[in-house]
C-alpha cells in the first residue's frame, strides 16, 4: 500500500502491478517497504531483491541490512 500510494501521488494515475513489483525489488525501496510495512511475504521479497542489485553500494547496503535482520532474530 505504501508504494502504491506513493506511485499514485507522483503519477496521478493508478500504478500497475508490474510497476509496484519493479519498485519493490530495487534495494532501497524494497528494504524501506519491508521495514515500514512488514509484509507477510517479506522473505520472498528479500529473495527477489537479492537477485537484482544494480550497483556495488546497494549490494553492500543489502548485505549490512541482512546481517542486522539476522542479528535481530529474523530468518534473513
Amino acid at each position: 500500500m505504501w508504494a502504491y500510494n506513493w506511485l499514485h501521488l507522483i503519477r496521478g494515475s493508478e500504478p500497475t502491478t508490474q510497476m509496484l513489483h519493479t519498485l519493490l525489488t530495487w534495494v532501497p525501496w524494497g528494504i524501506q517497504y519491508i521495514e515500514d510495512v512488514n509484509p507477510a511475504n517479506s522473505e520472498a521479497l528479500i529473495e527477489q531483491i537479492k537477485l537484482k542489485p544494480e550497483n556495488k553500494w546497494w549490494e553492500a547496503w543489502l548485505e549490512r541490512y541482512l546481517e542486522k535482520r539476522t542479528q535481530n532474530g529474523n530468518l534473513y
